[in-house]
């Protein structure tokens, strides 16, 4: 196994791993506006109107030229309530937005539900950071349509909702059980062209015990496998 698979395979494991399971509720399109008013997170505000980009690349390259400063996204998401049971169970559903390019405030049916970096006039950007947020059951309109609203401030240079995983689903076992890899170098790189070895930190936050055991599925990706529902396929 030569370096670059095995960055491959660290990249796998750090990036993709909350989607090995789980629906994903959002749509690929948001409706997008520049400019900035917070009655914008509003879940009654009509934005048919707004132009729609695409998540996961920079505003630039969607016909926004060298645009910087305040921008929103928003998108409207039905949740249907053959999903309750297992939201209940499992502490709600889980927001990704991946990396926003460089502030957000995240809005849910119009209260905000989580925010990364700060805003001006005390900007501070958090393009670094994998936007995760939580929502709990009770902020559910069960089989309604549901409101997200990103607020975005970019500081320079690209804009906007930048990078996967971008997606919504209910919380389960690739949020309650957290495998992290503890690597010897803060580059988490591999210099050595054999194999290679490092450890895992596992976590289990579900209701109930696993068993089972970690390994490789031979398609290079790491997990669970055992007797338990929802085990790692």
């Amino acid at each position: 196994m030569n370096m670059k698979k095995n960055l491959f395979i660290l990249l796998f494991i750090i990036c993709f791993l909350p989607f090995l399971q789980g629906q994903n509720l959002l749509k690929g399109d948001w409706r997008f506006s520049t400019g900035d008013d917070l009655a914008w997170a509003a879940p009654e505000l009509d934005d048919s109107g707004w132009k729609v980009i695409r998540a996961g690349t920079d505003w630039e390259n969607q016909g926004y030229g060298s645009y910087d400063g305040y921008a929103w996204y928003r998108q409207k998401v039905m949740i249907p309530e053959s999903l309750k049971k297992d939201a209940t169970k499992n502490g709600g559903f889980v927001l990704y937005l991946g990396r926003i390019d460089d502030s957000d405030v995240t809005y849910w049916n119009g209260a905000v539900l989580g925010q990364t970096g700060k805003m001006p006039p005390e900007y501070e950007t958090g393009y670094g950071d994998k936007r995760v947020y939580s929502i709990p059951v009770e902020k559910v309109n069960w089989g309604e349509e549901n409101t997200i609203a990103v607020r975005v401030y970019d500081g320079g240079g690209g804009g906007g909702i930048v990078a996967d995983p971008i997606g919504l689903s209910v919380k389960g076992m690739e949020e309650l059980v957290v495998i992290k890899s503890i690597m010897e170098r803060e580059d988490h790189l591999f210099l050595n062209e054999g194999p290679v070895k490092f450890k895992l930190l596992v976590e289990n936050n579900l209701k109930q015990a696993l068993t089972g055991k970690v390994g490789d599925n031979s398609k290079g990706e790491i997990g669970f496998w055992g007797g338990n529902p929802g085990a790692f396929p």
